[in-house]
C-alpha cells in the first residue's frame, strides 16, 4: 500500500510538524504503519519495515535509543548509533516518514516519570528479573511514541517476545488504538538472531553465539520427553561450555509465559534464553 505514496523520505525532528505532515493521510482515511527503532539498523528491521509497507498506507520508522529500558550505564553508552548510516538504509527502502525525537520530546516530565504499568507473571519474570526496569523503560517509551506518532499499527519483532506482550497491553490498557503486531525474528544463515547489539560482536563471536538457537533446536527434537528439566540443565550448560555466560534457559507457555512444568508432543510451547558474550547481552526465544 505505501507504495501509492512513494516519495523521498522524509525526516522529522518533533511531533507538531510530523503530526501536520499525517494530517492529509488520516483526513483521507489512510493507514499508519509505524515500526519503532533503537537505529543501528539491520535486516531484521528492514523485515518490518517491508512488512508495514504491504498492510499499511504510510510508514513511518522512529529513531531513538531510550534511556530508560538500560539498568545497565555501559549498555547504555556501549550501544551502536550511527543516524547517518540507518537513514541512507531507509532511503533505499519502503519507508516513507522517519521520526528522530529528542529525550524531551519523550519525556515532557523527565526521565524519572516511568509508567507503572504492569502484567502479573510477566513483568516480573524473565527479562523482568534480570534487567529491573527495563519492561517498565519499553512501555513507557513506547505509550510516548504512540501518542506523538499516532499509527493505526506498530510493528515488532518477536525476539523481543516479552517485550512485544507488554507493549500490546499497555497499548489496550492506555487505549491507545493502535493494532500491535508481532513479526517472526530474522536470523542469520547460522541461526544468530538479527539485533543491533551483533555489531558489537566479532566474527568469531557471533559464531559462538548461535549456540542459543542450536540449544534451543535442541531441546525441540526431544519436544515431550519426560526429562525437561534435564535437558532444559543441559542446555544451560552448553551455553555456558560455548563460552557465553548464560542467564536463563527456560520452557514457557507463549500465551501467558507461565511456567511449564510437564509437556507433550501435541502443545505449543516457547523457550527463552539469554546470555551474556563478554559485554554483549543476547538474547533469544524460539516457538517449539
Amino acid at each position: 500500500m505505501a507504495a501509492l505514496y512513494a516519495q523521498e523520505l522524509q525526516i522529522f525532528y518533533n511531533a507538531s510538524s510530523l503530526q501536520v505532515a499525517l494530517n492529509q493521510f488520516r483526513a483521507q482515511k489512510k493507514t499508519i504503519g509505524f515500526v519503532p527503532t533503537m537505529g543501528a539498523l539491520h535486516n531484521g528491521h528492514l523485515f518490518l519495515v517491508e512488512k508495514c509497507a504491504q498492510v499499511c498506507d504510510i510508514t513511518i520508522v522512529s529513531i531513538f535509543v531510550n534511556p530508560t529500558q538500560f539498568n545497565d550505564k555501559g549498555d547504555f553508552e556501549r550501544y551502536p548509533r550511527n543516524n547517518e548510516s540507518d537513514l541512507a538504509i531507509l532511503e533505499n527502502s519502503s519507508c516513507n516518514m522517519v521520526y528522530l525525537p529528542t529525550v524531551s520530546e519523550l519525556y515532557p516530565n523527565g526521565i524519572d516519570q516511568i509508567l507503572d504499568f504492569d502484567i502479573p507473571h510477566i513483568t516480573s519474570i524473565l527479562e523482568g528479573k534480570h534487567r529491573p526496569g527495563f519492561l517498565q523503560g519499553v512501555v513507557t517509551v513506547v505509550m510516548s511514541l504512540f501518542e506523538n506518532v499516532k499509527p493505526t499499527h506498530a510493528f515488532f519483532g518477536l525476539k523481543d517476545y516479552q517485550q512485544y506482550l507488554m507493549v500490546k497491553g499497555a497499548s489496550a490498557h492506555y487505549n491507545k488504538g493502535v493494532e500491535v503486531v508481532g513479526l517472526e525474528t530474522q536470523r542469520n544463515q547460522g541461526g544468530l538472531a538479527l539485533s543491533s547489539r551483533n555489531q558489537l560482536l566479532t566474527q568469531e563471536e557471533r559464531v559462538k553465539a548461535e549456540v542459543l538457537y542450536a540449544q534451543m533446536n535442541a531441546l525441540k527434537q526431544h519436544k515431550g520427553d519426560d526429562n525437561l528439566n534435564q535437558l532444559l540443565a543441559a542446555a544451560f550448560n552448553e551455553i555456558n561450555n560455548a563460552g557465553l555466560k548464560a542467564e536463563y534457559f527456560e520452557l514457557r507457555n507463549p500465551e501467558t509465559l507461565n511456567n511449564v512444568e510437564q509437556w507433550t508432543k501435541n502443545e505449543n510451547y516457547l523457550v527463552l534464553c539469554a546470555a551474556k558474550l563478554g559485554n554483549v547481552r543476547l538474547m533469544d526465544n524460539l516457538l517449539i
